[in-house]
This record gives C-alpha cells, sequence and structure tokens, in this order.
C-alpha cells in the first residue's frame, strides 16, 4: 500500500483500522480468547438492537444470545463462529443465523465470517474478527418461498382436482414442440383417466398419441409468455367436459388443473332440451289447433255441405219415384246421389287419418323409453328386408356406411330410419334413379347418423317446414302419406336427447341428419 497517497490522518494503521471498524456497512466484532466481546462497531449494534456499551463483555457462551438456524432450531454457543474460530485455530465462514434484536423484537438474518488473530510467538489466537452480514431480507423471501413452496406442495397433493406440472421442450432454434410431464398430484388419474406411472416424464405427443401434442399452443404458450389462461374443452376418451387452467410454472414450465364440468354441461344440455321441448310442444300444439280448425274442419264442411244435398236429392228422388220413371229420376239415382256419398266417404276417410294420425303422435310421446344399446347396423338390415317390395319398385340401389351403435328405444329408433327410407322412396326423382346411402359417425359421446337420398330435393324455404305436423310439399304429387312420418322422427330424436335436420337443394337430393346417444361401454 501507498501510505503517500492516503491522507495524513490514515497513514497511521491504527487510524485505518479505527477508519474501517467505525465506518464499515458490514457488523464487526472482537472477541478474545474466551469469546468475550471486546470492541464492535455501530452496524454490528444495529443489527444486534443493543447499544455499544450492552454489548462489550458478553461472550458466546453466557446465555445471554437468542440464536436459531433457519429450520427454527437453536444455536448452540459452542458452534458459534467465534468459538469455533478460536478452537481450531482457522477461519469459519458462512454461517447462517438468526440473531434476536433486542430493539425491535424480532431476528435479524445475518451470515458470519470468524477470522483468528495470533499474536507474536502464540500458538492459540488471541483474538477472533467476526464479520456480520445482514441477510435478513434475502433469508426471509427465501423462507417465505420455501413456505409457499410448502403451501403449493400440499394443495396440490390434496386438491380434488386433477393437477399435472409440465415442462416445455424447445427444438434447437428455440420454439416449443412439445411438452413433458413432471409430476401429477393423486386426484388426477381419476380425473384424466391417465396413471401416474404411464404419465411421468412422458412427453405429451407420447401419452395422448398425437403429433404435436394436445393444446400444445395453449400449454407452452402460457411459460413463454408468463401470463395464465384458461379454456374449455371436451375430452373424447373419458366422455368429460373439462375447464383447465394453465399457470406459468418458473421460466420454461407450466402447470395445469383440470376441474370436471361434465355434470354442469350435462344439467345445461338437458336444461336447453326442455327448453326445445317445451318449444316443440307448443308448435305442436299450434300445428294441432290448426288441423282441428281448418284440416278437420275442411272434410266435416264437405261432409256437412254433401248431407244436405243428400236430404235434398233423398226427398226429391221419393217425389219423383211417385210419379214414375223419369231422366232426373235416373240422374240422382245413378248419379248425384252416389257422388254425394262418396265426396262424404272420402272426407270421413280423411278425416279418420287425420285422427290416427293425431293418436300416433300422442303415443309416441306418452310412450316410455326402454333405453338400451342398439345395433344400428341389424336394425337398417331388417327394415330395408321389411321394404323389400318398395325399394325393388322405385328401382332404388341402396348403399350401407359404417353404422356406430348407439343407445335408445329399440321400437322407436326402428321408427325413425324406417320413416327416413320411405320418405327417400316416396319422394323419389322420376327422371332419374334413386340411391339411398345411409351412414354413422361416432362424435364424442353422440352417433351421427346420415340418411341421404338422389330424390327431388327440398327448397330452401321449405327445409324445416317438411318437419311440421302433416306438412305436405305437393299434396297433389301422388307420394302418398299424411305427413306424419318427419314430424314422428323428429319427436323420437327429441325424446332420445338427440337432434334431427334436414340439408338440401331442390332437384339434386336431401340429406336427413339425426344426433343420438352413442352406445355405453360395458363395464368389465
Amino acid at each position: 500500500m501507498d501510505l503517500a497517497s492516503l491522507p495524513e490522518g490514515l497513514r497511521d494503521p491504527r487510524k485505518q483500522f479505527e477508519f474501517v471498524f467505525k465506518d464499515s456497512p458490514y457488523g464487526l466484532v472482537l472477541q478474545d480468547s474466551s469469546t468475550r466481546i471486546i470492541a464492535a462497531n455501530p452496524a454490528a449494534s444495529d443489527i444486534l438492537g443493543l447499544d455499544l456499551d450492552a454489548i462489550q463483555g458478553r461472550d458466546s457462551y453466557d446465555g445471554r444470545w437468542r440464536t436459531i438456524r433457519e429450520d427454527g432450531s437453536s444455536y448452540p454457543p459452542e458452534a458459534h463462529p467465534a468459538a469455533l474460530c478460536l478452537r481450531v485455530g482457522s477461519s469459519v465462514r458462512g454461517n447462517v443465523m438468526g440473531i434476536w434484536n433486542e430493539a425491535e423484537s424480532r431476528f435479524r438474518w445475518a451470515v458470519l465470517d470468524a477470522f483468528p488473530y495470533f499474536g507474536e510467538g502464540e500458538s492459540a489466537p488471541s483474538l477472533a474478527l467476526v464479520w456480520i452480514g445482514d441477510i435478513t431480507e434475502r433469508v426471509e423471501a427465501r423462507r417465505e418461498a420455501r413456505r409457499q413452496t410448502d403451501r403449493f406442495g400440499s394443495l396440490f397433493a390434496n386438491m380434488t382436482e386433477g393437477v399435472a406440472l409440465h415442462e416445455v421442450v424447445f427444438d434447437g432454434e428455440g420454439r416449443y414442440v412439445d411438452y413433458r410431464i413432471l409430476d401429477v398430484n393423486p386426484s388426477y388419474p381419476a380425473q384424466v383417466g391417465i396413471s401416474r406411472e404411464d404419465a411421468i416424464g412422458k412427453l405429451g405427443s407420447e401419452l395422448y398419441g398425437t403429433e404435436p401434442a394436445p393444446y400444445l399452443d395453449e400449454f407452452c404458450g402460457v411459460a413463454v409468455r408468463q401470463e395464465p389462461y384458461q379454456f374449455e374443452t371436451y375430452f373424447p376418451p373419458l366422455d368429460k367436459h373439462f375447464v383447465i387452467s394453465v399457470a406459468p410454472l418458473g421460466a420454461k414450465g407450466f402447470a395445469t388443473i383440470f376441474f370436471d364440468v361434465s355434470e354442469r354441461k350435462r344439467v345445461e344440455a338437458e336444461r336447453e332440451r326442455l327448453l326445445a321441448e317445451l318449444e316443440r310442444k307448443n308448435k305442436e300444439l299450434e300445428s294441432i289447433v290448426y288441423v282441428a280448425s281448418h284440416d278437420l274442419r275442411s272434410p266435416l264442411v264437405n261432409i256437412q255441405g254433401f248431407g244436405s244435398r243428400l236430404e235434398k236429392d233423398c226427398a226429391r228422388l221419393a217425389s219423383l219415384a211417385a210419379e214414375g220413371p223419369s231422366e232426373e229420376l235416373r240422374a240422382l239415382a245413378q248419379e248425384r246421389i252416389p257422388r254425394s256419398l262418396e265426396f262424404i266417404r272420402a272426407s270421413g276417410a280423411k278425416m279418420d287419418k287425420l285422427i290416427a294420425g293425431l293418436l300416433r303422435l300422442s303415443r309416441t310421446g306418452r310412450a316410455e323409453l326402454a333405453m338400451e344399446n342398439l345395433d344400428v347396423g341389424a336394425i337398417v338390415a331388417s327394415i330395408l328386408r321389411s321394404m323389400a317390395f318398395q325399394i325393388e319398385k322405385a328401382g332404388a340401389g341402396i348403399e350401407i356406411g359404417l353404422l356406430p351403435p348407439c343407445r335408445g328405444d329399440p321400437d322407436q329408433i326402428s321408427a325413425v330410419f324406417a320413416n327416413l327410407v320411405d320418405n327417400a322412396l316416396k319422394y323419389r326423382d322420376p327422371a332419374r334413379g334413386l340411391s339411398i346411402r345411409i351412414a354413422g359417425e361416432r362424435r364424442g359421446p353422440q352417433v351421427e347418423y346420415r340418411v341421404e337420398d338422389t330424390g327431388r330435393g327440398i327448397a330452401s324455404e321449405h327445409i324445416e317446414k317438411v318437419w311440421e305436423l302433416f306438412h305436405r310439399l305437393d299434396p297433389q304429387d301422388g307420394a302418398g302419406g299424411e305427413g306424419l312420418g318427419l314430424t314422428l322422427v323428429r319427436r323420437i330424436v327429441d325424446r332420445h336427447g338427440g337432434r334431427a335436420w334436414a340439408e338440401s337443394r331442390l332437384g339434386e337430393g336431401s340429406v336427413f341428419k339425426i344426433i343420438l346417444p352413442a352406445a355405453e361401454a360395458k363395464n368389465g
């Protein structure tokens, strides 16, 4: 050291020591060979919360110090750095301890280094200089982080929701390409259907068998952006709906929490079904009122009108019979009266069909459903065998695709497909051949079936009206029927919690689609 470059007041080594000792931001304590404190600086006084006069004279063994380790256990006096330093004759560094601060009534955390001083010719140190660095903020932050970790660990283990911890997998250019499952909580297997052993350590693409891994952007984006994200999804393997919360976990990780909302979705779907059922019943009631006021009234007016005419003709017939044969008598007996009777009979038959249709619709709505898993392929095959004559007469080609099983009432589901096939046969286009294709596809907890034909097609303004009670696109087209088949189809499908609709273009054909519950998996 170039003493000449120092201010004159610091050229004396003792002055230098005094300057450093007094003004150091770190606590400095001198302890003699019995660990008695013989000097301390102001920084040490602040850390200990004691006046300098109160510090001097204390030693590491006198029991007046309250010191603890980070785990909360007591720090024994003999383990104090000053005591160790003086005992072993070498420096002791890096000891962390909590020192009770009298003035603040709390522990201050400090790291202590002790350095021995050997007097001339001494084999044992006569003094120990103890350096005390205040690390209270650092230790308390570390302890809080540990408490949070412990709290998270307890929460992680005890949450009823399934929780998984992941790390993001990056390629050589820093782009995320997958994620790895690091750990899952005890609820995860029951919620997600994957055992802990099968999950831990697996890549998402490997675990779920998809490329890329499911929800790759939703999951890894959270770790990259360090912003939580939540979304709702359907998980087909378990037939469950989840709300998945994704939270960042460090710089390159994330946690997923699976909230099972299947029951909520079921209640919502049931509510929607009931509202749709109520709306359908209101429309049906309107249709029945219309039938009663119009369709039933029309034949009744005919019966009344021709009945009155018949009554008059019969009276005239009796009068003419008394006068003897005549052309008028012949016309009454052979033409007018038979024609009136024919109109009355036809009107009565029409009323009978309308009333029978209403009864069929009523029975369909009231019949108790006998739900079971159904082999739809076998049902359709049986229907086609029973309609073989009509199919042959229409010259129709039938194609059967995959028909996954569904769950429903066998008689009513059979009626659905029978009515759809019958509808396709009735409304074929006479100018070209008829082809009918029947197929289905599993869609999560449901199955969508399609009955596609190359018939006349339906104009867009009639696409929804075809489902209405007794609706006929063209009552004079000679196709027959009472306009009830598609109404029954929709009612049956609605009762099964499904949906029925049509897609069509006039002159090109139609596709009738229905959605029904998928067959339930058999236990065992």
